[in-house]
């Protein structure tokens, strides 16, 4: 009989031991499921993404390199609909940007699609800048007394005001505010009549001339015998249908009756674009 311990191990043994180390040599190759840590160095994905899936099954998170061929940061509902897209967009530019559940742009931050940087959002279905909102409002004033007895819109002595380059955005809208103090005398009794006009034109990207349906109108009431009055007052227009670009806004003039002389006094302008 040959000593035992030349003697081959069990054939049991030895399987054990094989599928030990496959699984042991599985385990080192697959990735992990738990809690993991890269403490340093560098994880690199060439011209691929990583995805968080819920679940439901459903990808909720994209990292990387999209389908599109563009790279960035995805997060999806769970119908697959792109809500909150940070990075490179098709226009070449690098922003956040939120759509709804249709795909429709809500708001922008970053670099615009019209050139610069900044924060756009949706108004009535149209992108507008923050910029415009918030920094775009503009105003003038003219102070000196002129007088007119122009039953036309025309200039007073000193023009204006004037608001030049004001940028009306896609919205086609903005807000106008004429105010003015008027001192108006007529010859006599003359009845209940306009005493003046305060209305503005436009100019620019689009073309409108004044209108008594957009001016500040004092009513002058000589019925007691009174030929004289005083009026101050302010008048709001909201103007939409404008095309986007620059525009130029004056105010014009005119009264009510060629027997009236009117005088305008404390004049101001005021646009705020959106």
């Amino acid at each position: 009989m040959p000593d035992n311990k030349y003697r081959m191990p069990p054939r049991n043994i030895v399987d054990a031991h094989n599928n030990v180390e496959k699984r042991l040599s599985r385990v080192e190759r697959n990735p992990r499921i738990g809690n993991t840590a890269i403490d340093s160095g560098i994880l690199s994905i060439k011209n691929g993404r990583v995805e968080i899936i819920d679940d439901n099954g459903n990808t909720v998170i994209q990292l990387g390199k999209f389908g599109d061929g563009l790279f960035g940061l995805r997060m999806l509902d769970g119908n697959g609909n792109i809500i909150l897209d940070m990075g490179k967009g098709s226009d070449d530019r690098y922003s956040l940007k939120t759509n709804n559940a249709a795909g429709v742009l809500q708001a922008r931050m970053g670099q615009l699609a019209s050139g610069g940087y900044g924060l756009e959002a949706v108004n009535a279905g149209q992108l507008v800048s923050l910029s415009t909102l918030a920094f775009g409002p503009s105003a003038s004033s003219i102070d000196s007394v002129d007088g007119s007895t122009s039953t036309s819109y025309g200039d007073l002595t000193n023009v204006g005001p004037t608001i030049s380059d004001v940028n009306i955005g896609t919205s086609g809208k903005c807000i106008v505010i004429v105010t003015a103090k008027m001192n108006y005398a007529a010859p006599g009794t003359i009845g209940v009549q306009p005493g003046g006009y305060m209305s503005f034109q436009i100019s620019g990207a689009t073309t409108l001339a004044p209108s008594d349906t957009r001016a500040l109108i004092s009513l002058l009431d000589s019925t007691n015998g009174a030929n004289t009055a005083n009026f101050a007052g302010s008048a709001t227009y909201l103007i939409t249908g404008l095309n986007a670009g620059p525009h130029n806004f004056q105010a014009k003039y005119k009264v009510g009756d060629a027997t009236i002389t009117t005088s305008f006094l404390n004049r101001n302008l005021v646009v705020l674009p959106f």
